[in-house]
């Protein structure tokens, strides 16, 4: 059985994915490839928001526009990332994801942040049809790889923060 996922210009829809979605077909802007403790990690700019991709046990997709996916093998979604939190654990690491939203009160504050945005980071993309920018970022050791996203709304003067950690299990 499959599940649509409704577009949502505001909000986000965070999917957690056991394996690979079959037939996932993002368009891709930037992506890097990151050897990390946990294995190979794909992480890419798409054109609706991102993707993180653990070789064949997790897909980690924040996207606003429709997409299906096998019901059996989604393991957590969220269509309002306001403020929410999960953990999975996976055999070797541990999984951890946190949003928040983060309103800005004026153009001028939003855009300050938006321009800090578009001047440093690992994978950095600015929208020109709506001036929207999204940025990745990552932390990486041989304990725990740490995933950031930053996308902005600047019709709404918001910004969505994500991050996703992956904590080495201890023996």
């Amino acid at each position: 059985m499959l599940q649509e996922i409704h577009s949502n210009p505001l909000f986000l829809n965070y999917y957690l994915i056991k394996g690979e979605p079959e037939n996932y077909n993002f368009e891709v802007i930037k992506k890097i490839s990151i050897s990390s403790f946990a294995g190979n990690i794909e992480a890419a700019i798409i054109g609706s928001s991102h993707y993180l991709r653990l070789e064949n046990i997790f897909f980690e997709v924040l996207s606003c526009t429709a997409g299906k996916y096998k019901t059996e093998n989604i393991l957590f979604v969220a269509q309002k990332l306001s403020g929410i939190s999960f953990e999975r654990n996976f055999e070797n690491f541990e999984y951890i994801f946190m949003s928040e939203v983060q309103q800005y009160e004026t153009e001028n504050s939003f855009y300050e942040f938006e321009q800090k945005l578009l001047e440093t980071g690992k994978l950095v993309h600015s929208f020109k049809t709506n001036s929207a920018v999204t940025r990745l970022d990552f932390e990486n050791n041989e304990n725990s790889f740490v995933f950031k996203t930053w996308h902005t709304y600047p019709e709404y003067l918001q910004v969505i923060f994500s991050q996703t950690v992956l904590r080495k299990k201890e023996k």
